[in-house]
């Protein structure tokens, strides 16, 4: 039984999709997944004929027009037949054993809706990323969840879908969602997908020329959040002002902490070079 639906939104990437359907055909073989492409209105040569070649392969490909990122996914999950669906971007790569880790954990665990993963550039870079475990505070103040991740169908059902009136970081867009509605996001310490590196025609450089516009839209959007966060952070404020007792407790908690470092072999031993390197500053 198909247990992942991999969506792949694509719009003129077809000198790249070949790589992200090979990634996915043996996992797909195995009728552990489908994959599903959504062409959002290519007009380029190249890509079309990539999709003649690709008729007869593992994948589905279903034209839609030009109708936008957001609505591209949310058209690809909406046909899709699985409880879980991964976003896998046209020009990237995932590892096989990306879907089945990833849905164990959502099997396991009925509050979590997203599952992410470490990864590794390739094309314009080539080394490792580690992405921090999940902290909903840092999630808010910058996208640092990649939007290569398995989903609950249940999650999209419930977020109302991608946002489809805006064209860029439609994943962050869709993560305050997830936050709003109280679904957990779960981290896995592997790196299980490519993230290819690009300038050309890259949604990334085109986010960082319009990225206060962006930021704007979402914190209208998602305002109340931001002020719940808000009044959350301030009353911890207000609490220790009003205790400062334990503003003193955890100073001497600190200072003791310190103290234990000083104390330890490995920071006697490694004296002489942290002098070495305060000269050479």
């Amino acid at each position: 039984m198909k247990k992942v639906s991999i969506i792949t939104p694509c719009f003129n990437d077809g000198k790249y999709l070949p790589e992200a359907v090979e990634s996915t055909r043996k996992i797909v073989e195995s009728g552990f997944c489908e994959h599903i492409i959504v062409d959002d209105g290519s007009d380029d040569p190249e890509t079309l004929a990539i999709y003649k070649k690709l008729e007869s392969s593992h994948a589905k490909i279903i034209f839609v027009g030009k109708v936008g990122l957001g609505k591209a996914r949310n058209i690809g999950i909406a046909d899709s037949k699985c409880a879980y669906y991964l976003n896998l971007d046209a020009d990237n790569r995932i590892h096989q054993d990306y879907p089945r880790k990833c849905a164990a954990i959502l099997d396991k665990n009925a509050d979590v809706g997203v599952v992410y993963s470490n990864f590794r550039f390739f094309g314009k870079a080539s080394h490792s990323q580690a992405v921090a475990g999940f902290d909903a505070d840092q999630l808010l103040k910058n996208n640092y969840i990649d939007t290569c991740t398995v989903i609950r169908k249940k999650v999209w059902e419930d977020c109302g879908g991608y946002d489809e009136s805006e064209m860029l970081w439609e994943d962050w867009n869709f993560w305050h969602s997830v936050l709003a509605m109280g679904w957990q996001f779960y981290h896995i310490d592997e790196i299980l997908f490519d993230y290819r590196e690009r300038f050309e025609g890259s949604l990334k450089m085109t986010a960082i020329e319009r990225g206060n516009e962006v930021e704007a839209y979402i914190a209208g959007k998602y305002g109340l959040l931001y002020r719940k966060k808000f009044i959350e952070l301030l009353e911890k404020y207000q609490d220790l002002m009003r205790n400062p007792d334990i503003v003193s407790e955890e100073n001497v908690r600190l200072k003791n902490v310190i103290e234990c470092i000083e104390k330890s072999i490995s920071w006697r031993i490694t004296r002489p070079f942290r002098k070495i390197m305060s000269n050479l500053k």
